[in-house]
């Protein structure tokens, strides 16, 4: 399980990459343990064809997967929880993602998810 409190947490829309990411960091500097959600807006067929036309999580260690969380929640604590399927889990190095929030950020990461996981 990767465990981590957040002191950073952002989610914007890159124009010139055409990408929506929700990154939530350790410091408020963006460093220490991060963990990103990306969604580009356009996929051609070569990402279809791989399965990548899907959103993308990213560890800081540099693992990256393609789809694969099976479960979320941001509960009454303030903390996030990511459950995984196997392939991502494998891919990521870890079964489940619990990072503890700010309050301020709670919201944030609650509108953010299910608009990069569109559910």
């Amino acid at each position: 399980m990767v465990w981590f409190n957040a002191q950073a947490c952002t989610f914007a829309y890159d124009e010139s990459a055409d990408v929506q990411a929700l990154v939530i960091a350790e410091l408020p500097d963006g460093s220490g343990t991060r963990f990103e959600v990306q969604r580009s807006g356009t996929f051609d067929e070569q990402d279809r064809t791989l399965g990548m036309d899907t959103y993308c999580l990213v560890m800081d260690s540099g693992a990256t997967h393609y789809g694969g969380v099976i479960g979320w929640r941001v509960d009454e604590a303030n903390v996030l929880r990511l459950t995984l399927d196997d392939r991502a889990a494998n891919a990521l190095a870890t079964s489940s993602i619990e990072i503890a929030l700010r309050s301020q950020d709670a919201d944030v990461v609650s509108r953010a998810i299910p608009e990069l996981l569109h559910l």
